[in-house]
């Protein structure tokens, strides 16, 4: 999903990660698995499948947060109310009746982008743009995540079993979160060299990402054929 326009200076990393990574970002949106999802046409069990996928990247990015030293300008710049890991459980049980728990989700391609987060914990920073990657597209974007999921799941109007993983009302209003978390970014004291870096680490995310999705649409049998006439929402519509 698109990530929210920054309003702070043009050398400032918060612009430097989204203009940075802007074409890898569209590749990664345009892959088969990403457009059935935005077109409203990923079936359940495939939508099951990259929600415990991604259990895993949540679980590996919160516990590198959490582990981030109190004294590091990174530590709390990511609020806990963006944590995704529990509510993908609660999820994950309510659709697959606790099922999943019992399955190997750790594929090829998430054990790979896996990997990669547990590296970036190294040096806080390059964690920071997997965390970038991960959230702020999601939290831009809730409204239609949410609506989107719901007709994967097949959920009923009003019912919210199944959509935790969705749900970032905890943050508040979009605008003034986006606005302090910018500023924190952006408030860093990193030199240019290491912006670069921390551009390359989002860009080497998104990467993963195409990985994984391809590697799912494989598996779940999404061909750009199951597309149809894309009457669907465009990706940049879902924002």
């Amino acid at each position: 999903m698109p990530h929210p326009r920054p309003s702070g200076d043009s050398e400032g990393l918060s612009t430097l990660l989204r203009s940075g990574t802007s074409a890898v970002h569209k590749e990664a949106e345009a892959r088969p698995f990403m457009q059935a999802f935005f077109a409203g046409r990923l079936p359940r069990h495939a939508y099951i499948g990259w929600l415990a996928r991604q259990w895993h990247l949540y679980r590996t990015l919160e516990a590198g947060l959490d582990s981030l030293p109190s004294a590091a300008p990174e530590h709390g710049l990511v609020p806990v109310e963006l944590y995704r890991t529990e509510r993908i459980e609660a999820d994950l049980d309510h659709l697959t009746d606790g099922d999943w728990r019992h399955k190997d989700h750790l594929s090829a391609a998430t054990r790979a982008y896996v990997e990669r987060i547990e590296a970036a914990g190294a040096l806080p920073t390059l964690l920071i743009a997997h965390a970038w990657l991960r959230y702020m597209g999601n939290v831009g974007g809730r409204e239609v995540l949410r609506r989107l999921v719901a007709t994967s799941i097949g959920a009923a109007e009003g019912d919210e079993r199944g959509l935790a993983f969705t749900d970032y009302a905890a943050v508040g209003e979009i605008r003034p979160f986006f606005a302090d978390f910018h500023a924190k970014l952006d408030a860093l004291p990193l030199t240019d060299d290491h912006k670069l870096r921390v551009v390359q680490e989002a860009d080497a995310g998104f990467q993963l990402n195409i990985a994984l999705t391809d590697e799912l649409a494989i598996d779940h049998g999404i061909a750009p054929a199951l597309l149809g006439d894309g009457t669907g929402p465009s990706v940049h519509e879902v924002s």
